[in-house]
């Protein structure tokens, strides 16, 4: 699994991705707010991060905050390395939208410790997405309500009518035959005779 260090200490960063490249992790490294932010915002991004608070040009809180802000097609685990511990910076660093903060100095075990939480917890929200927006039967993705708001959408921009309230029951219905008998053969029995 892909990780993001952003420290700006070379030291630091070296000793760290050492530390998790023995651990069996592909290290990405940033050494300024802005290029960990442009790492984390690509669209191969590593699903975890360590983010040194201090930082030049954008401190690892910054980040967080504007992480959350803009990326919302999936989950990073966001762990904040600061060199203070008081109750306020624990908090600022949360509400900002890290997951989880180490202080400094740490040992290594502790850190692979929260990594392994943080692997976890990703691969969950990865399987709940998956599921979210999969079929599990056909394993297609799920058109749903989706589905008729893009159809909605582009009728809207042509210039077709949208069509009566009559159109979303019907596909709901439709849905559920699909789930509830597997796709082929509810198509065949809603193509014979109306849902109902």
């Amino acid at each position: 699994m892909k990780v993001l260090i952003a420290e700006d200490d070379p030291v630091s960063l070296l000793f760290l991705q050492d530390a998790l490249e023995e651990s069996g992790y592909e290290v990405l490294a940033a050494t300024d707010g802005n290029n960990a932010y442009d790492i984390l915002s690509s669209d191969d991004a590593p699903m975890l991060a360590i983010l040194d608070w201090m930082m030049p040009e954008m401190d690892g809180v910054s980040v967080c905050r504007k992480l959350r802000e803009t990326v919302k097609d999936r989950y990073i685990y966001l762990i904040i390395l600061a060199s203070r511990q008081e109750t306020e910076f624990v908090v600022e660093a949360i509400n900002a939208g890290a997951d989880d903060i180490i202080s400094k100095p740490y040992s290594v075990e502790e850190l692979q410790a929260r990594l392994r939480t943080g692997r976890r917890i990703s691969q969950l929200e990865q399987d709940l997405r998956l599921k979210a927006t999969h079929d599990s039967l056909a394993g297609l993705y799920n058109r749903g309500r989706s589905w008729i708001s893009c159809a909605a959408r582009r009728r809207a921009t042509s210039g077709i009518p949208i069509p009566s309230r009559s159109f979303l029951p019907i596909w709901i219905i439709l849905s559920r035959r699909m789930t509830a008998m597997g796709t082929r053969r509810a198509m065949t029995c809603c193509a014979k005779s109306p849902p109902g």
